[in-house]
Order: structure tokens, then sequence, then C-alpha cells
């Protein structure tokens, strides 16, 4: 069978379950860093984004959250070393296993997708339930698919809990992969 990843995304549909978002907060007064909900219209994309994931990487939806990391850590292995093909546009493949990685680190460790305001860089990312730390998927997707990226380390780390830098509540901290562990 001829292997088609690009109408393996078109074909995609947005899985049952529905986006894990973090739960809500009031604004802190200040310049604290503090998020938001996601823009309605934003959450479709993104749930249709991990069925593309799902899609990419073979995996079961009903699949156990570290069942999705195998995958994405597989597909990305299996990609850079010329053993599977890649969809012709990369943006929309980092993207689709970006949020299918954020979707398996909210089902397995709590966590839920914010929109991040008032940091250095804030964004659309997964955070902590005490907003210590913050992960930002696409990004680590694409270091992943560079090889400077251990998904599996990765998945690790934040299970345990080690080798994350200290960070306070609020904090959103981002937990980076690589050489540099946090930023």
């Amino acid at each position: 069978m001829h292997d088609d990843p690009d109408a393996r995304l078109q074909a995609a549909e947005a899985p049952d379950e529905g986006v894990i978002e973090a739960a809500e907060m009031t604004r802190p007064h200040g310049k604290q860093p503090y998020h938001d909900a996601i823009a309605p219209e934003l959450i479709d994309d993104l749930h249709l984004a991990i069925g593309k994931g799902l899609a990419l990487v073979g995996a079961d939806e009903g699949a156990p959250p570290a069942a999705w990391l195998e995958a994405i850590a597989r597909y990305l292995d299996d990609a850079r070393h010329g053993k599977r093909r890649s969809p012709s546009d990369p943006t929309e493949t980092s993207l689709a296993l970006g949020c299918l990685l954020g979707q398996a680190v909210c089902r397995e460790l709590g966590w839920g997708w914010a929109h991040v305001r008032r940091t250095r860089r804030p964004g659309i990312l997964v955070i902590s339930p005490d907003r210590r730390y913050a992960l930002a998927p696409r990004a680590i997707i694409e270091h992943a698919a560079q090889g400077n990226a251990n998904l599996r380390e990765l998945a690790a780390r934040l299970r345990t809990g080690e080798a994350l830098p200290r960070a306070k509540p609020g904090e959103y901290l981002r937990v980076s992969v690589g050489p540099t562990r946090a930023r």
C-alpha cells in the first residue's frame, strides 16, 4: 500500500474527546503573568489538529497518552531516517503533532491548554494545574523532528517532576527539551 501522509491529514477528523482546557482564573492586577481561555474558533482548529496528529501517526484515539507519545516519537524517528514519508507541509505537520503531544500531556498529567499572557513568550500553551510550568508542544516537535529533542525523556521528566527547574505558582516557566532544560 502506498503511504500518503497528505491524504491522511486531509481525511482526518476531530476526535470525540474535546480539547482539555486549563481551569479559568481571574486576571491578576499588575504585570503578573496569567492565562485566558482560548478563543472558541481556535479551540476548533486545535481540536481538528489533534485529530490530524492521530491520523498522521496512526494512533487510536482511545489509546493511553503514553501510547500517543510513543507513536509520535516513533513517527519522527522514522521520518528523520527516511523510513516514512512526511506530509508536504512541515508547518501543518508540526502543528498536528504538537497538538497531539499537548493533548497527551493534558490527558496524562491533568495539564490544560490556555492562552498565556504577560510572559516573555506568550501564546497558546499547555500549562500545569498550579501554573508553575508551561509547555510549547509545537516547538518541542520541531526540535524533535531535527533530532534535538527526546520526547520519551521529556515525558518521563514531566511524569516524575525530576529535572524540572524550580518555579513558583503562576510563573508559567517553559519546560524545554535538549541541552537547556528550561527557558
